[in-house]
């Protein structure tokens, strides 16, 4: 079951997100703060609003199967025409001026064997379409990320779930202007400045924690932006040890 975060758009755009492999098998949700509600299928609910309320996936806790096995994050997707894989060189300010576009991806993987347990893996990763708005012979002045999915997973079966796991989404870009905007940001977002702006949740009991950002923005007016960031933040905790996963990828400009 796929769900989604539903953000207020400042420029329209769409794309078709690609097929994320394993979807988790049965979910329930939980909601950051109250919102409409419907049910889109026997498996669980969706609580959402607009804009920006956040929803969250996590797994059905009275379902102790190994089916979790079975989620994978997405694969890397392979570059379009035009569409860089954590690459922008293909970008330019000079007319005709390609579409500049890219995916900005990646995970990380950390072994552990928490307090009477087994080893096995901690992962965090993510993914996003960027698309970033040109002034031709100027400058970038907009990063969009389209459909982003981010998680935090525990793969172990000894203990089955981690008492607590807090998962952190960040988007960040370098720049040089006279001002910084974000628009779209989750319910509930810390705006850092300086371009930086972060959501976090943390979910008792379970074994994976799962966002979807369908639309987020950074903007700058007066200058340019010369960097674009997007980094994810896994923290485990089992009994009273904690272990940490943290993803980065950062794109330049040309």
């Amino acid at each position: 079951m796929r769900t989604r975060v539903i953000l207020t758009m400042r420029r329209s755009g769409a794309w078709i997100a690609a097929i994320l492999v394993g979807a988790l098998t049965a979910s329930s949700i939980i909601a950051v703060q109250p919102a409409m509600a419907y049910s889109p299928d026997p498996s669980g609910i969706v609580i959402y609003n607009e804009p920006g309320v956040v929803t969250v996936t996590i797994p059905n806790p009275a379902l102790k199967s190994k089916a979790k096995k079975l989620h994978a994050e997405p694969a890397y997707v392979q570059p379009m025409e035009y569409v860089g894989n954590n690459d922008a060189s293909h970008c330019s300010h000079s007319p005709p001026t390609p579409s500049c576009k890219f995916w900005i991806q990646n995970n990380t993987v950390r072994r552990i064997t928490p307090p009477g347990g087994t080893e096995d893996e901690a992962r965090s990763g993510f993914r996003s379409l960027v698309d970033v708005y040109q002034v031709p012979g100027c400058c970038y002045t907009q990063s969009d990320h389209y459909e982003g999915y981010s998680y935090s997973l525990w793969y172990g079966v000894d203990p089955f779930y981690a008492t607590s796991i807090k998962h952190r989404d960040v988007w960040d870009i370098d720049y040089v202007a006279a001002g910084f905007s974000v628009g779209g940001a989750p319910s509930g977002s810390v705006n850092h400045g300086n371009g930086r702006v972060s959501y976090e949740n943390t979910v008792n009991d379970t074994y994976a924690v799962e966002h979807n950002v369908e639309h987020i923005y950074l903007a700058v007016t007066g200058g340019t932006i010369l960097q674009v960031r997007q980094e994810v933040h896994g923290s485990f905790q089992f009994g009273s040890t904690f272990w940490t996963t943290d993803s980065y990828s950062r794109v330049a400009l040309p």
